[in-house]
């Protein structure tokens, strides 16, 4: 048992798990470990966060009775402060969602997450309310009063300070001029992400976040890390490369790993470490607030994919101008393999042009591996008159293997996004209603007024409501404010009047 005496502070900030540095108690030191259920596997469906007094640097032991007194806070917004006796050192806090405005927070006998791993039965407190129903980044004080013996307190309490990442998962639909309603889904491990766009003209996918730019934050964060999920028939982003940028500042290619191998979706992965920060920092990321992510298509390159047993990665290039009805379409392509770090193959291959479940053109052959992948692949297409829209090629019977299947999306005809036209003259009204100058009546007035006369061009989504209901989110506010200092392009501030519009907040 561990002799009782007073204790430092400590301070971390897990990622969905946290090893907070040792503290002095008495003859001996101990750890607080903090742990999400969801730390690595983010499809867990309990939502449990444990807390674990560990003897020495981190255990196995833990520290008997132990008295916690936690205040848990999400967003700057104070959520609840409660006492704990914990026999064993080990607290148990569930996360539910609810429905009421307030926390309820009760005590309760549980087998969940953390029983069925230490196999013992476990008390736990269970927090319900909206802040619950999602995931993001939650702050806990910690203050440990008794450890060892309840008899005993410690003076001073040992303090922590924790930050610990609930992984949570957001989907939008988007409507592209090509390839129609697709869903892209984003997971966060690091906080929650809010102002979700995307711009098909520049094939874009941008979304924020808060974060704080300061030493002292980016000096406790091991990772943040954003998973992008992307449909397979989504042509236009399943390319072979991406560029990544959070506020403007490129992320190092390193960074962000491509993952085909999860069925009807690719996978983006973005995980940046604490190098990668102040890196970015440096480059003048840390000027913004927040961060605002953006994905898209590294110029130049070329389609890809995986076949569907894995083994081969497909790639192909279209000739300037595309694929166009009633004219020759040629198509370059070649074909790896995934198991040799993806050397060129010569292997046999079928590949057709298919629309419609209609076969435009085919081709067999041996692709070109045994040069060292210097020649590639052609498929020359006539195309017939009004074949517009989206189309496939096919690649088949890889290898001879039936599973050494492969699609990649592509566009017959491509259209050319709605057109995007806001005047300059309107971005002192933007930044006057950022400012708090104007009110929010008068700001969504004017742009309506200017939107049904034909002054400012949007894209507009189909079904916008009723008009005149609902409250503007404050993403609009900072978009706003944004887009009038020239931070952001006019499409993208076109994305928070297109919300207004599909809200019914303004009419179009």
């Amino acid at each position: 048992m561990l002799a009782l005496a007073a204790a430092p502070g400590a301070h971390g900030h897990g990622i969905g798990y946290e090893l907070l540095p040792p503290v002095r108690i008495g003859g001996g030191t101990a750890a607080l470990e903090v742990t999400s259920s969801q730390y690595e596997d983010p499809d867990n469906p309990d939502r449990e966060i444990q807390f674990a007094l560990l003897e020495g640097d981190g255990g196995p032991a833990t520290v008997r009775d132990v008295t916690y007194r936690i205040a848990a806070s999400k967003g700057g917004a104070h959520l609840f402060e409660l006492d704990f006796r914990a026999d064993d050192g080990i607290f148990v806090l569930v996360l539910e969602g609810g429905e009421g405005e307030g926390i309820e927070l009760r005590e309760e006998a549980h087998g969940g997450f953390f029983e069925s791993v230490v196999g013992l039965q476990q008390r736990a407190v269970h927090a319900s309310g909206i802040p619950f129903a999602t995931g993001g980044l939650y702050r806990f004080s910690v203050e440990i009063s008794t450890a060892g013996s309840y008899a005993a307190a410690l003076d001073p309490p040992a303090a922590y300070e924790v930050g610990l990442s609930v992984p949570d998962r957001t989907s939008h639909e988007v409507d592209d001029p090509n390839f129609g309603r697709q869903t892209i889904g984003v997971t966060t491990y690091y906080d929650e992400i809010a102002e979700f766009a995307y711009d098909p003209a520049r094939r874009e996918i941008a979304f924020s976040m808060p974060f704080e730019w300061d030493e002292a934050n980016i000096g406790e964060i091991s990772t943040v890390h954003e998973e992008v999920t992307i449909p397979k028939g989504f042509g236009d982003l399943m390319v072979a490369e991406y560029d990544v940028a959070v506020n403007g500042a490129a992320v190092d290619g390193r960074a962000v790993v491509i993952d085909d191998f999860a069925g009807d979706e690719r996978a983006v992965h973005v995980s940046l470490f604490q190098g990668d920060l102040r890196g970015m920092a440096e480059e003048g990321a840390g000027d913004w607030e927040g961060m605002r992510f953006s994905i898209s298509p590294a110029p130049g390159s070329p389609l890809s994919t995986l076949t569907e047993n894995g083994q081969f990665r497909v790639s192909a290039e279209l000739e300037p101008g595309g694929i166009r009805s009633g004219g020759e379409a040629a198509v370059r392509f070649n074909i790896t393999d995934v198991f040799l770090r993806d050397r060129p193959a010569a292997v046999r291959y079928d590949l057709s042009l298919v629309q419609d479940g209609r076969t435009i053109a085919s081709s067999s052959g041996t692709s070109g591996g045994k040069d060292g992948g210097r020649s590639h692949g052609v498929l020359v297409a006539d195309v017939p008159e009004g074949s517009a829209g989206a189309a496939v090629l096919l690649f088949e019977n890889l290898g001879g293997s039936r599973l050494a299947r492969a699609a990649l999306p592509v566009v017959v005809d491509r259209v050319a996004p709605a057109a995007v036209s806001i005047p300059d003259w309107v971005r002192s009204s933007a930044g006057w209603w950022a400012e708090g100058l104007i009110t929010d009546r008068d700001f969504a007035g004017g742009i309506q007024y200017l939107v049904e006369a034909g002054t400012i061009l949007v894209p507009l989504p189909e079904g916008p409501g009723a008009g005149g209901a609902g409250r503007i989110p404050d993403w609009v506010r900072s978009s706003a404010g944004w887009w009038a200092e020239g931070l952001i392009t006019d499409r993208d501030f076109a994305g928070g009047i297109q919300y207004l519009v599909s809200e019914g907040i303004i009419r179009a």
